[in-house]
C-alpha cells in the first residue's frame, strides 16, 4: 500500500468522508497540536483525562508536536481520504484507555475462572480431610458393629421396640390400602405426577432415617417461609439424592408450618425406570426451568441443586468444596418469578458413598452418569449398596432477596452482571456454611 502521508490533500471540491474509520499503523511521524481532537474521556474516579496533556497534567502549554502512528491510513469505506482540518481521535490516548479495558476484563474473566473451580484444600479455612476423614472413622465404626447390634438385641423386649413394629405393621398396611386405590384409578397425583398422600404415608420410612440412622440435626429453619414461593438452593452429593430427600423430611417434620418442598432432579435418575416413577411420585420433577418457573408461580417451595451430577458424582477427594453452580439459571429462575433464594448447607451426605473412583464403561453401559466404586461397594455385594449412617447437619441460611429490583427483576435476569453476583453470593454462603458445619459436627459417625 502506498505511504498515503506523504500525498497532497484532496482540494476543495473532494467529497467529505462520512463516518470513515482510519486504520494507522506503521512508522512514527510528528504532527502539529492543531490537527488532533481532544477527546475526554472520565476514569473510574470521575477524572477527565483530555488526549496527552491531561495524562503528562500539563494543560496550559502548547505541545509542539504530537507523535502517532499513521502510516497506511486506510479507510473502511470508499469515500475519499479526509482533508487536514478532519478532526482525528487521539489514537494514543484511545489505544491506552482500551488497554486498561482489556486488562480489567481479564482480570474479571480469570477471577470468575478461579472461582468456578474447586477450591484447593491447602486453602481451605478449615481442615476437611481430618474433619471427614473415613480411614480413621471406618475401622471404630467397624469395632463398634457388635456393640450396636448387641444393644438391638437386647432392646427386643423393651416398649420402644414393640412400638417401632407396631409401626411398621402400621405402615405396610397403609402402603397396601393405597396400592389398591391406585390400582382401581382413585388417585389424587397432579399435573407433575405428585401424590400428596402416598408421600405422607411414606414419613415414618423418612423419619427413621433422619432421627435414627443420619442423626440430622437443623438450623435457621425459620428461614423458609410457612407460605409463599421461595426458591432453596443446596449442595450435592452422595451419588444418590438423599440429601434432598432429608432437606424435605425437615422442612415437613419439624416446620411450624408443614409444607412440601418439589425438588429438581437431573434427568440421568429419570431415565431408570422404578427410581422414575418414585420420584414423580413423591413430588420431584426434571430439572428444567420450565418446571421450577411453574411451581414458584403456584407460590410452591422449590428446591434446586446447581451443581448436579457433578456434584453427586465427585470423588470423596473432592468433598466439601462446591463444584461450578452453572451460569446462574436458577438465579434468572428467582428473578424471574419474584422468589427469595434461600441457600442450604448439607454436612453429612458426602460420606454416604464416598466414591473412590467411576468406572465410567459401566456407567454408559446402564445408562448412568457414573459407576461409583466405594470402600462397600462392590466388595460387600448386595451390601455395599447400604448407605453409610453418618451423621448430618443441614442449616438455611437467612433469605437473598430479590424483590429489591422491583419491575426490572425480568430485566435483570438477562443482565449477565447480577446474574453472576447472585450466583457467587448464594455459592460463598453455602461453602462458608459447609466449613462451620463441618467444625461443629465433630466425628462423622458421631
Amino acid at each position: 500500500m502506498a505511504d498515503t502521508t506523504a500525498e497532497t490533500p484532496p482540494d476543495d471540491g473532494a467529497e467529505a468522508m462520512n463516518g470513515a474509520v482510519l486504520i494507522r499503523t506503521g512508522r512514527r511521524v510528528r504532527r502539529s497540536a492543531a490537527d488532533v481532537t481532544r477527546v475526554p474521556i472520565d476514569d473510574a474516579n470521575g477524572v477527565s483525562l483530555i488526549g496527552h496533556d491531561a495524562l503528562s497534567g500539563n494543560d496550559d502549554e502548547d505541545d509542539d508536536a504530537d507523535v502517532g502512528l499513521i502510516e497506511d491510513d486506510a479507510a473502511l469505506d470508499d469515500d475519499p481520504i479526509p482533508s487536514d482540518d478532519t478532526p482525528r481521535i487521539d489514537t494514543q490516548l484511545l489505544r491506552q484507555r482500551l488497554q486498561r479495558l482489556h486488562g480489567l476484563a481479564g482480570d474479571e474473566l480469570q477471577r470468575r475462572r478461579d472461582a468456578a473451580e474447586l477450591e484447593p484444600v491447602r486453602f481451605a479455612p478449615v481442615p476437611v480431610r481430618r474433619l471427614s476423614s473415613l480411614s480413621r472413622e471406618m475401622p471404630r465404626l467397624a469395632r463398634n458393629v457388635p456393640h450396636v447390634a448387641a444393644e438391638v438385641l437386647s432392646a427386643a423386649r423393651s416398649e420402644e421396640f414393640r412400638n417401632l413394629l407396631a409401626g411398621a405393621r402400621a405402615f405396610l398396611a397403609r402402603q397396601a390400602e393405597l396400592a389398591a386405590r391406585h390400582g382401581r384409578g382413585e388417585t389424587n397425583a397432579d399435573e407433575f405426577g405428585f401424590d400428596r398422600e402416598w408421600t405422607e404415608s411414606l414419613l415414618p420410612l423418612f423419619r427413621f432415617l433422619y432421627n435414627h440412622y443420619w442423626r440430622v440435626r437443623i438450623t435457621g429453619l425459620e428461614n423458609v417461609p410457612g407460605e409463599g414461593r421461595a426458591l432453596l438452593v443446596s449442595n450435592h452429593a452422595g451419588v444418590l439424592p438423599f440429601d434432598g430427600a432429608m432437606i424435605r423430611t425437615a422442612i415437613w417434620a419439624h416446620h411450624p408450618q408443614p409444607r412440601h418442598a418439589r425438588a429438581l432432579i437431573m434427568d440421568a435418575f429419570f431415565g431408570v425406570p422404578f427410581i422414575s416413577w418414585f420420584l414423580r411420585r413423591t413430588g420431584n420433577t426434571l430439572a428444567h426451568p420450565d418446571d421450577a418457573e411453574r411451581l414458584l408461580e403456584r407460590d410452591e417451595l422449590v428446591l434446586v441443586f446447581p451443581e448436579g451430577v457433578k456434584g453427586t458424582g465427585k470423588p470423596y477427594k473432592d468433598r466439601y468444596r462446591l463444584r461450578r453452580f452453572g451460569r446462574g439459571g436458577f438465579v434468572q429462575i428467582a428473578l424471574r418469578t419474584g422468589a427469595p433464594i434461600i441457600p442450604v448447607s448439607v454436612v453429612g451426605s458426602e460420606e454416604l458413598y464416598p466414591m473412590l473412583a467411576d468406572v465410567g464403561p459401566i456407567a454408559k453401559l446402564i445408562g448412568m452418569p457414573y459407576f461409583p466404586i466405594t470402600p462397600t461397594f462392590p466388595l460387600l455385594g448386595p451390601l455395599g449398596l447400604a448407605p453409610l449412617p453418618s451423621s448430618w447437619m443441614i442449616e438455611f441460611h437467612e433469605p437473598i432477596p430479590v424483590d429489591e429490583y422491583g419491575p426490572d427483576a425480568a430485566d435483570a435476569a438477562d443482565d449477565p452482571g447480577v446474574v453472576m453476583r447472585l450466583t457467587d453470593e448464594v455459592r460463598d454462603t453455602i461453602q462458608d456454611g459447609l466449613y462451620r458445619n463441618l467444625e461443629r459436627r465433630g466425628s462423622v459417625f458421631g
